[in-house]
């Protein structure tokens, strides 16, 4: 499953880059996240509770932020399963600021691969659901950049 997505946010890619790697910010940003633990430099054993359609359960899992080119690049890497299913993929995250560096887009790319019963049942369901949950990650994330959080 393909998933992509632009986000603006207006702040510099530096402040933006700044609270896009801080645990405490993708801890408060991240729906539905129960608990985030450091396992390492840029990695995390995440547990989060889904409450979409056939995706609804609570997963376990890993993320880890790897290629980190400040402040424009980096790759997100994530696994995780539940009772409803697993799901594992990759998001490739680009800041691009504007000519005057006062507001940054966020462009999202990235793939992933669902299975278990989850992928059985709601195959159909799974773009809109990333997407509905990728929006809500970046609504918040853009929140707390420009409130200066």
């Amino acid at each position: 499953m393909r998933i992509e997505g632009s986000y603006l946010i207006d702040a510099t890619a530096e402040r933006v880059w700044e609270v896009l790697l801080d645990p405490e910010s993708l801890k408060a940003c991240i729906p539905g996240v129960q608990s985030m633990t450091a396992t390492g430099e840029n990695a995390w054993k995440i547990v989060l509770t889904v409450g979409i359609a056939a995706f609804k359960g609570t997963y376990e899992g890993d993320v880890r932020i790897a290629d980190a080119v400040a402040p424009q690049k980096y790759d997100i890497h994530v696994e995780g399963k539940g009772r409803p299913g697993w799901v594992r993929g990759v998001g490739h995250i680009q800041l691009v600021p504007n000519d005057a560096n006062t507001q940054t887009t966020i462009n999202v790319a990235g793939e992933a691969t669902l299975g278990g019963p989850v992928f059985a049942i709601g195959s159909r369901f799974a773009a809109p659901a990333a997407k509905l949950l990728m929006g809500q990650f970046f609504g918040a994330m853009k929140e707390r950049v420009e409130r200066g959080a």
